[in-house]
């Protein structure tokens, strides 16, 4: 039997991604500290990352749920039950405070008004723009809804049709999704109910062939830049997995 006794420390560096992951790579990460440890508890083990995405199925998997609301500096520990409530791990998260500007001398060369580069000069979350909506419309103009469920958020999108143009704006869902015949539910887990469907990228009725096409042709606006990244994720969750 294969065991790694006098490893006592882990790291895996770089854990979260801009881009895609691999289908159930969490899981594999995790079969691999199991090779590792075999019996013992006397492992620690490290992940770090730079704030590059808000989504990772490593926070998912592991139950890591308030990483949206924490702020630099903030240190949060989650703890872990048996079946018999007793606990048997904790794990500790912490989003390390960036250096202070006045003591980065270095921040002068990112200074441009990018969103982007708030993760290198402030330690943010990198979130990148997104088209937003300047235009309003009417509840007539919405000819369809579809929703994504993604990384425990529910969004709704409505396909709008007016004289001159065509588009889908998508914004936060804050209430109940309310089931009707036509209704279609994008998400991620697996759904045996024929309202979902899961990858809306592998769509092969028309009605989900005419919703892709406004992505392919980029005729989609958020109500935001975060918005804008859970469906980015999402997207790539489908393209990747």
């Amino acid at each position: 039997m294969t065991s790694y006794p006098d490893i006592m420390i882990t790291l895996f560096d770089e854990f979260i991604t801009r881009n895609t992951y691999l289908e159930d790579e969490a899981i594999s990460y995790f079969n691999i500290i199991s090779t590792i440890v075999r019996v013992r508890d006397n492992l620690i083990n490290f992940l770090c990352a730079n704030t590059i995405s808000l989504y990772c199925p490593y926070f998912n998997e592991m139950g890591i749920t308030k990483i949206k609301k924490m702020e630099c500096g903030d240190i949060d520990t989650y703890e872990y039950r048996d079946k018999n409530s007793n606990p048997i791990m904790h794990l500790r998260i912490e989003y390390i405070k960036s250096i202070d500007k006045k003591y980065k001398k270095s921040n002068k060369y990112f200074a441009f008004n990018n969103p982007k580069l708030r993760m290198i000069d402030e330690g943010k979350f990198e979130l990148r723009m997104y088209p937003h909506l300047q235009d309003k419309f009417e509840k007539d103009d919405i000819k369809l809804i579809y929703f994504i469920e993604f990384d425990g958020e529910t969004l709704q999108a409505e396909i709008v049709f007016q004289p001159d143009r065509t588009f889908t704006f998508i914004h936060r869902k804050t209430t109940p999704i309310w089931v009707e015949n036509n209704t279609i539910i994008f998400s991620d887990k697996f759904n045996t109910n024929f309202h979902y469907r899961r990858k809306i990228t592998k769509v092969f009725d028309e009605i989900g062939k005419k919703i892709l096409s406004y992505y392919h042709k980029d005729l989609v606006f958020y109500q935001d830049n975060e918005v804008g990244n859970i469906v980015e994720n999402y997207l790539n969750f489908c393209i990747g997995g």
